[in-house]
């Protein structure tokens, strides 16, 4: 079973988009400023680049990028500070 990870990034610019005409299914890919490839079965028609974004979901490290559940735009936190997946997974684990 895979472990559910909350992440925090920056939107990279440009957010893909990508609709089955024939079975109204959508789904849309994006980049954190940080490098993690990120992959939605779902449209997140509100986030754009730039924004700072939690996202729930599951690393797939066979492909090499993060399956999201759910993707929240985020308000700004003073102390806040991205971390690479990486980096992040091994201070959830402590």
């Amino acid at each position: 079973m895979k472990q559910e990870i909350e992440l925090i990034g920056i939107v990279k610019k440009g957010i893909n988009r990508k609709r089955n005409y024939q079975c109204g299914y959508q789904n849309c890919s994006f980049e954190l400023e940080s490098g993690e490839a990120i992959w939605c079965s779902f449209f997140v028609p509100h986030i754009r680049a730039g924004f700072k974004v939690l996202i729930i979901g599951e690393w797939h490290e066979s492909k090499e990028y993060f399956c999201a559940r759910e993707v929240r735009q985020i308000i700004d936190k003073p102390k806040f500070r991205q971390l690479k997946l990486k980096k992040f997974m091994n201070l959830k684990n402590v």
